[in-house]
């Protein structure tokens, strides 16, 4: 088995030609590296945190694509403040204010009369060439029997006969002869009527509980609830919204919501909100799986090496390889998604193996004595054909993520590969070059450290384990299946619902229900 496993080393791991391979392609990922992060500094980095954005594209037809994406877009620059409170003066006060700010801001839009009644006008246009294949709950009872009476039809007949002569009327946008029934002006007021509890006056939308007050007058002593509906200005020339202006606007409602007259309470609602939230959690996920990831590292490399050096230059490995897949991924995809770079953050922990069988080689190598040390050429190719084998094998499983419709699921595939193989890359080319032949005396103290930190962690379960039989080990770990089985069943659930990865807070959900409860005929404020 040996010799043919070092047949096969001197073949495919000839140390000349390897050589000249591995640094002809390291300079080669340098320059492909610089030349993206140069694409990257001009064009501009994209931070993409939308969970739309990890949905598969499917089949649908391109301009119903297109259509969708518009939707979304649109709904996701929506941004609802709800006023509340006992005094309607303190309230209408703290909502004059904040109109005020965001008018004169270029970063919002105010969404005031002009623009609903213009929605709605072209809400109508739309749909009005299908007026034929619409018809309103109220016709379609009067209509539904096989057999529709006289006195029934007449009905029909009297109801469009009225609305000739209503104040809220279409007769001018719509001609009799297009639709003598009002057939289509009966199902388009029953679907997109504006709820009568609001009122829209001075850009400010007055709402009435609908449990106390079923219709919106600003003298009503029922309005404790003022809004403001403002669009936020795409700042990205795909229209949508970055994560910094998203940040900013989160930032600056919750700061305002914090100075807001006593007696008076602030509810917003919108996507911006969820997106920036969920962007802090990511982060937060990020930065304690690096920050734990990292601390491991050091106490490991400190207690097996008594050296700064090894810590960094597997520091730096690390480094080397996700610099590389954060280029490439965004290169590749136009965007990167920040949970790409919460998984990515587990290649910490697989690419510092390459850089702990470089350094074990160096330090603890068994072909040379205590009183002599491989060098970092030879402790290389010591591990060559070890290491890549490894990274073959790592790479057929994070490819296996490529066929998955998922984009952010690719992203993260395409980051592991890239990421795996600039630090492998690295390893094998940097080190020898970099790292110096340790000392003896380092050695010496760094084996006995690792000999007694070995003997304190596996002595205990190593002399338990020797006391007990087979039987016994065995009846051990079917007790330990069954045990868990027991404990986990009715409470492992699947799901392949990506929304399951982002969890809103009890207070953004509890503003949303509430804005939700009065504008229930808007749909941009449900996540």
């Amino acid at each position: 088995m040996n010799k043919t496993f070092s047949l096969f080393s001197s073949v495919f791991f000839s140390r000349s030609l390897v050589s000249r391979v591995l640094k002809g392609s390291f300079i080669a990922w340098i320059l492909g590296a610089v030349y993206l992060y140069a694409n990257l500094w001009f064009g501009g980095f994209t931070l993409e945190t939308s969970l739309q954005a990890m949905m598969p594209k499917g089949d649908a037809h391109e301009l119903v694509q297109k259509a969708s994406d518009k939707l979304f877009s649109i709904s996701a620059r929506k941004i609802i403040v709800l006023f509340s409170g006992e005094d309607s003066d303190k309230v209408h006060s703290e909502a004059l204010k904040l109109k005020e700010i965001l008018s004169t801001n270029t970063h919002y839009a105010l969404q005031g009369d002009t623009s609903v009644s213009n929605e709605v006008d072209d809400l109508f246009s739309s749909l009005y060439p299908y007026r034929f294949n619409v018809l309103s709950d109220h016709h379609r009872q009067l209509l539904s029997e096989q057999q529709v009476s006289e006195q029934q039809f007449d009905q029909v007949i009297n109801d469009a006969f009225k609305a000739l002569f209503e104040v809220t009327s279409m007769a001018s946008i719509i001609a009799v002869s297009d639709d003598p029934l009002r057939l289509f002006e009966t199902w388009f007021q029953e679907a997109y009527a504006l709820p009568t509890n609001i009122l829209f006056e001075d850009g400010l939308f007055y709402i009435a509980d609908k449990s106390t007050d079923k219709t919106a007058n600003k003298e009503t002593r029922g309005i404790t609830h003022i809004a403001l509906i403002a669009d936020i200005v795409a700042d990205r020339e795909d229209g949508k919204l970055s994560l910094d202006i998203q940040n900013d606007v989160n930032t600056f409602i919750s700061d305002y919501a914090s100075s807001v007259a006593s007696g008076v309470t602030l509810a917003r609602s919108g996507l911006a909100f969820h997106t920036a939230e969920a962007a802090a959690r990511a982060k937060g996920d990020i930065q304690w799986v690096g920050i734990g990831s990292t601390l491991g590292i050091i106490v490991l490399m400190m207690l097996a090496f008594y050296s700064l050096n090894p810590l960094l230059m597997s520091l730096v490995s690390i480094a080397f390889g996700c610099l590389s897949a954060i280029a490439a991924v965004h290169y590749a995809f136009g965007e990167l998604h920040i949970l790409t770079l919460v998984f990515g953050a587990s290649l910490v922990g697989v690419t510092i193996d390459y850089s702990l069988h470089f350094f074990v080689s160096l330090y603890y190598s068994p072909s040379t004595s205590d009183d002599e040390h491989a060098s970092p050429k030879q402790a290389l190719n010591s591990i060559l054909p070890e290491i890549s084998l490894g990274l073959l094998t790592t790479l057929i499983g994070y490819s296996c993520l490529f066929q998955s419709t998922l984009p952010s699921l690719s992203q993260i595939a395409l980051f592991s590969v890239v990421g795996l193989c600039g630090s492998w890359l690295f390893v094998v080319v940097a080190y020898p070059l970099v790292t110096r032949t340790p000392k003896r005396a380092h050695s010496l103290q760094s084996r006995e450290a690792v000999k007694g930190l070995l003997y304190i962690f596996s002595a205990a379960p190593t002399l338990m384990w020797a006391q007990l039989s087979k039987a016994k080990i065995v009846a051990i770990f079917i007790a330990m299946f069954i045990f868990s089985a027991l404990a986990l069943a009715g409470k492992f659930q699947w799901s392949s619902d990506v929304r399951a990865l982002y969890k809103p807070s009890p207070l953004l959900l509890e503003n949303d229900i509430k804005i939700r409860g009065l504008l229930s005929s808007f749909a941009a404020n449900q996540f």
